[in-house]
């Protein structure tokens, strides 16, 4: 796709200088690109290509009964891709793209810009919509949706702009009148990158980095859980960046370990003091033999001591280990139990039972899972009674929190009395293998992170016992 100031569109046969000079900042000039520079997000890319082969051989469209689409919506996390698709969209089809902001939108500039474009095949790119067209919005913003309803579905024609509008925030969010049928009919929902798309995107963006060795990208897949593709290109770079501030012109696995423990950002100072860094080597270790002995090795990506945050460490767990072994459905105790183990081994382990500031965020972490299991009915031998109700009374929308106080008394009793048998079944699992949690420790305590393959090793030479699954 080319985009040059002769082309249809440009500002000279706009009608208004103003809308010229606007749509002249707004136009992309970068080179074009298509699904291949998209990395994952089949199905997104699926959806597109029906619109853009509906643009491109309409009359065998109209005998098939395809419509032709003049709007779509993309939702999804920040960092996703939603603004890379649309614009490999634009260069499938072969149009210029205007690239323009919510927050510069006005009722105004929306009739003018689109009838400036009204006969010009282009695509229109709204990033953040829902500072326009969000439902919470009254009266002061309904100039401005429906001058974008008009600007969707009045004067512009099929053979005109398409509209993407792009949104962190779920299309229930958009004003109904925006996202109806000949609006922007197609809701396209791009979700975080699972391990085979994070795979994929550890692949395309280090492929131009030169390595001084092979790159465990299976490892890094597995430690970039919950993170963006944006995030993976960023922590790439980083890696980049911190080899040649070793004065290096080859990427390694250190430098790319490094990057991964940063996530990108600036490494804040380990913990203070040989006694509370090895305090929260143990509690880290219990979190991960307490996984390693109930879920088995695949459930487990890395034990971290030197990360920010009050605790100073955490241990994450593979969430797509448990799609494939019906993680979600594992017993909602078991869930407490594991948010247990680190101040379980704490006490175990340590002197005068001494627990770290990592205990707090723990235990209401395990307090909070007792509490959905009450609010699901799982809690048997409470019944099922709303829990949201007992605490705030019969009406949840009023301002009476009187509620029942003997329901209330009777709903914490039965989580104190939860997280108690919680405690003591971790306590269970731990107390025969403190041996293990201790080496595990002295490893974590001596390295800062163990991942992977590393982290299974250490578990395995410590005498930690596996699930059997």
């Amino acid at each position: 796709m080319t985009i040059d100031g002769g082309s249809i569109g440009s500002p000279g046969e706009a009608r208004d200088a103003k809308v010229a000079r606007f749509l002249q900042r707004a136009m992309y000039t970068g080179p074009a690109i298509g699904w291949d520079a998209v990395v994952g997000h089949e199905h997104a890319k699926r959806e597109l290509s029906v619109i853009v082969a509906a643009l491109e051989r309409a009359d065998l469209a109209a005998r098939l009964g395809v419509p032709l689409v003049k709007g779509v919506v993309v939702t999804g996390p920040s960092g996703t891709g939603k603004t890379l698709l649309a614009r490999a969209f634009a260069g499938e089809v072969d149009r210029p793209v205007y690239v323009l902001s919510g927050a510069d939108l006005t009722a105004g500039r929306i009739r003018r810009v689109y009838e400036a474009i009204h006969d010009v095949p282009s695509v229109v790119v709204i990033d953040e919509i829902d500072i326009i067209a969000a439902r919470s919005y009254g009266d002061g913003r309904s100039k401005t949706v429906g001058a974008l309803c008009v600007a969707l579905d009045g004067i512009v024609p099929v053979t005109g702009p398409i509209t993407i509008g792009l949104t962190a925030e779920p299309v229930d969010e958009l004003d109904p009148s925006v996202v109806r049928s000949g609006r922007l009919t197609t809701e396209i929902r791009l979700d975080l990158p699972d391990r085979a798309d994070r795979l994929a995107l550890w692949r395309h963006y280090t492929a131009s980095i030169p390595a001084s060795e092979p790159l465990d990208l299976e490892m890094a897949a597995d430690r970039s859980q919950g993170m963006s593709g944006a995030d993976i290109a960023a922590i790439s770079r980083a890696a980049a960046g911190l080899a040649l501030a070793d004065g290096l012109s080859e990427l390694s696995a250190t430098h790319l370990d490094e990057a991964l423990e940063r996530r990108g950002l600036v490494r804040r100072p380990p913990v203070r003091g040989h006694v509370d860094r090895h305090q929260v080597a143990i509690h880290e270790a219990g979190h991960a033999v307490y996984a390693f002995a109930i879920l088995g090795r695949d459930s487990l990506n890395e034990a971290v001591i030197s990360r920010s945050g009050r605790g100073e460490g955490h241990v994450s767990l593979r969430t797509e280990w448990g799609e494939e072994s019906g993680w979600r459905t594992r017993e909602w105790r078991q869930e407490a139990q594991l948010s247990l183990a680190g101040i379980v081994a704490e006490e175990l382990i340590l002197p005068d039972g001494q627990a770290s500031f990592g205990s707090e965020r723990d235990i209401a972490t395990a307090t909070d899972i007792v509490l959905r299991a009450h609010a699901a009915g799982l809690v048997s031998n409470f019944g099922r009674v709303a829990a949201e109700r007992v605490e705030r009374g019969p009406d949840p929308e009023s301002f009476d929190q009187r509620g029942s106080e003997a329901m209330r008394s009777a709903l914490w009793e039965s989580v104190r009395a939860e997280v108690s048998a919680a405690e003591s079944a971790c306590h269970a699992v731990l107390v025969s293998q403190r041996q293990a949690i201790e080496r595990v420790a002295a490893a974590l305590d001596a390295t800062g992170s163990l991942s992977g393959a590393r982290l299974i090793a250490a578990l395995v030479d410590a005498g930690a016992v596996e699930a059997i699954r």
